[in-house]
């Protein structure tokens, strides 16, 4: 039979080793050094201060075609000369003159007006072509 010292001592014994393990399986988080080699685990997106906003996540890109959807007239004044010849051939080419003016919110007359204004409308021969 075992004697009641050293089981006294096996259970001191084991308690030290499971303080030990214990102290050990803290490791770095419990340390209070602030600017020693050894000090407490820097900051870092796991450890942050100051949570982040759950519901603000990033959302999905959206794109668009510009020759595809005809905008409001107010955004086609904001263009250059230049692309707004761009976008007006290719909407004319893609749909009729009356759906054009329906989409800017322009009367149609307005739109021969802005055609005449952007767009040589006149034939060009072969003669006249440049070479690409």
């Amino acid at each position: 039979m075992v004697s009641s010292e050293s089981s006294w001592e096996i259970e001191k014994f084991f308690n030290k080793q499971i303080q030990d393990q214990k102290r050990t399986g803290r490791g770095v988080h419990y340390r209070k050094g602030k600017g020693s080699d050894k000090a407490g685990v820097a900051g870092g997106v796991k450890y942050v201060k100051h949570n982040f906003k759950k519901y603000e996540k990033n959302s999905k890109t959206k794109t668009s075609n510009l020759y595809e959807n005809v905008m409001s007239f107010n955004e086609f004044k904001k263009w250059d000369e230049d692309d707004k010849i761009a976008l007006l051939i290719q909407w004319l080419i893609r749909y009729s003159k009356s759906h054009v003016a329906r989409e800017l919110g322009i009367h149609i007359n307005k739109l021969y007006n802005l055609i005449d204004e952007h767009y040589d409308t006149r034939r060009v021969t072969a003669g006249e072509r440049q070479p690409c």
